[in-house]
């Protein structure tokens, strides 16, 4: 922004030095402000708490570190650069060559005037806009962060029913529901909602603080479990206080709540380490349930089941059994594919492998089955052979060329003490040489962190309008600026409505990080109003000018960041917890600064406009009055 006002008054026959000095006195009003807004809201996220600020401290650092250095290097390497260049007969950097943009800026400035001339209409134009942007948010994205499904102050019951159900049937099992809940006459508050489309309903439980530390949520939740069990045919879940259930009509399984990902290059040592991770979580009495699987889907779906015998080679020969005379009577008992493992040199075992899928031969069927020797004797299958029933997973994880095991488990309590339980192990844990643990990416917040980042947010937005007041001696220059903040919600909720993505914890992140950037376009904008309209310019006249003069730096400040963040769409770094934060804040400030930027240069000169109009009819107003009383 500097070097292009440098630029521009030299191109109006100013000298090199006399451009650059007062090309970069012009520009210390807005960068101070854009600059002081910028860097309290990165500063702000020092204030987060628990997990909130463990992940996003060092963003803050690094990012108000750098964007300091910055506003230095603007306002005495650029212009002094300038100088010496221009001392040499280069009127200009190489690679910003002087185009002029000319009939870009006749157009924008028709448009302008057009602009303030149909501002009703271009009002309500924008006001369908915004509607537009929030039915597709509201309806084309699943929100996390606010709300955790598993949380210890609420209790969530989710029915879901088969393709075709009626409206009706759906409704009389929340029914259901809500009146066991009913009959126990505690103030809690109940939500639900009946989707016939997707042929779900979701039951919302919310228990006041006097009962979030007592028993009663408890036992409210084993009567919905027991009044669960009574319906078929269709797949419940309730979650929050105590062991999640979930009934798919047929099966009862274990949610786990807390997940961690190892990885490690020897298959066999990784399932030690994984099991000295489990051993851990189970010093405490908190933690009842809990797996190792080689794969995280194995943690929802049915492993395959395997038979394993072990056949007493002495007791066979002694029965005058041949192998293929036992191969095919076992074939004939279990029905399944028989595997041949091993015949030990000079021991007495054979091993053999019985796969079945996820519905195996009853091991007691297959001990009491009757083998019929060539002489036809008969002998029990057990008495020949040594039987076991084993799981083997179904799928097996690698990440860069390592296995990826999965730790879960199901920690019964708050999630404040669930997150601190989790950390503990983290922090003493021994990996050897070559394991890597990972943590999962969590997307929703506990009620304290919701408090936390609702206050920190509205303290960040009242320090900006005091900075700007401060800065400008005015009320309603930041009430206009304060516009391009809305405008960047218009421009994320389109984003993540046509792309259908979710919108979660890092999401919220990046919203109130957009408050710090949004506002400099705008600020650059008014800025330059303000002091067109101190010479002497009309408003309409100052909005005008200060539009076509300032669209140029505002474009290349908005391609030049969204250029900057494309790459972080597709960085791929170690640990996936980063790479999904640095995507998705990288996505939401890309569709905020679009939006933002093109109903910035659109509207805000129009408010300006609309504002010091409003105004002058008040004060003529009240001077009309003044008179009327003399």
């Amino acid at each position: 922004m500097v070097l292009e006002n440098i630029q521009r008054r030299a191109r109006s026959g100013e000298p090199s030095f006399e451009a650059a000095l007062q090309g970069t006195l012009e520009m210390v009003s807005p960068l101070a402000g854009s600059t002081a807004t910028t860097l309290l809201v990165f500063f702000s996220l020092l204030l987060l708490e628990n997990r909130l600020g463990e992940t996003y401290r060092p963003l803050a650092f690094a990012l108000g570190f750098a964007l300091l250095a910055s506003l230095i290097l603007a306002v005495t390497v650029i212009p002094v650069c300038y100088v010496q260049l221009s001392g040499r007969g280069r009127t200009s950097l190489p690679v910003l060559k002087q185009y002029q943009f000319q009939s870009l800026r006749d157009w924008y400035l028709s448009f302008v005037g057009w602009n303030i001339r149909h501002r009703h209409l271009v009002y309500l134009l924008v006001l369908i806009l915004a509607v537009g942007s929030g039915w597709l948010f509201i309806n084309n994205v699943d929100k996390g962060g606010w709300f955790q499904w598993d949380s210890r102050e609420e209790i969530n019951v989710w029915v879901d029913a088969p393709r075709g159900v009626t409206l009706e049937v759906l409704d009389d099992i929340a029914r259901s529901f809500e009146q066991r809940i009913q009959r126990d006459e505690m103030p809690v508050q109940v939500m639900t909602r009946v989707h016939l489309d997707d042929a779900y309903a979701h039951i919302r439980i919310t228990f006041p603080d006097s009962l979030v530390n007592s028993v009663k949520p408890f036992l409210l939740k084993e009567k919905l479990v027991s009044q669960a069990v009574n319906f078929a045919g269709v797949g419940i879940s309730i979650s929050g206080f105590g062991l999640p259930f979930w009934n798919g009509g047929y099966r009862v399984s274990t949610i786990y709540n807390t997940r961690l990902v190892v990885t490690g290059p020897e298959y066999d040592q990784l399932w030690e380490v994984c099991r000295s991770i489990l051993e851990l979580a189970y010093q405490s009495h908190r933690v009842k349930e809990g797996t190792v699987a080689p794969s995280a889907r194995s943690l929802w779906s049915t492993d395959l089941k395997q038979l394993t015998l072990e056949a007493r080679l002495t007791s066979i020969w002694d029965a005058g059994w041949t192998y293929r005379d036992m191969m095919s009577q076992l074939q004939l008992w279990v029905n399944r594919e028989i595997l041949l493992d091993e015949i030990p040199v000079g021991g007495d075992r054979l091993r053999l492998w019985v796969t079945a899928g996820s519905s195996p031969p009853r091991l007691e069927s297959v001990q009491q089955a009757i083998l019929v020797a060539p002489d036809g004797q008969r002998n029990r299958l057990d008495n020949l052979f040594d039987l076991r029933k084993a799981s083997v997973p179904l799928w097996i994880d690698k990440k860069n060329q390592q296995y990826a095991f999965t730790v879960a488990w199901q920690f019964r309590g708050p999630e404040q003490m669930r997150s601190r339980h989790e950390r503990s192990i983290v922090k003493n844990l021994q990996l050897p040489p070559g394991y890597k643990l990972e943590q999962r990416q969590w997307s929703f917040l506990t009620r304290e962190e919701e408090s936390n980042l609702l206050r920190l947010t509205a303290l960040v937005m009242l320090g900006i309008y005091m900075i700007l007041a401060a800065l400008y001696e005015s009320l309603r220059r930041p009430f206009v600026i304060f516009f391009s903040v809305p405008f960047a919600l218009v421009g994320v909720g389109y984003a993540y409505g046509i792309f259908h993505r979710n919108f979660d914890v890092n999401g919220y992140i990046g919203v109130l990080l957009l408050t710090g950037l949004v506002v400099n376009n705008a600020i650059l904008l008014v800025d330059c109003i303000g002091r067109l309209q101190k010479q002497g310019m009309s408003p309409a006249a100052a909005a005008r000018q200060a539009a076509v003069q300032r669209i140029r730096p505002i474009l290349i400040t908005t391609l030049t960041t969204i250029g900057g963040l494309i790459p972080l769409l597709f960085m791929q770094v170690d640990s996936s917890a980063l790479s999904g934060i640095l995507r998705e804040l990288s996505f939401i400030t890309i569709g905020g600064m679009l939006g933002s930027t093109i109903l910035t240069i659109t509207l805000i000169p129009l408010i300006h406009v609309s504002v010091e109009n409003g105004i002058q009819w008040w004060s003529s107003l009240h001077h009309e009055e003044t008179g009327v009383t003399s």
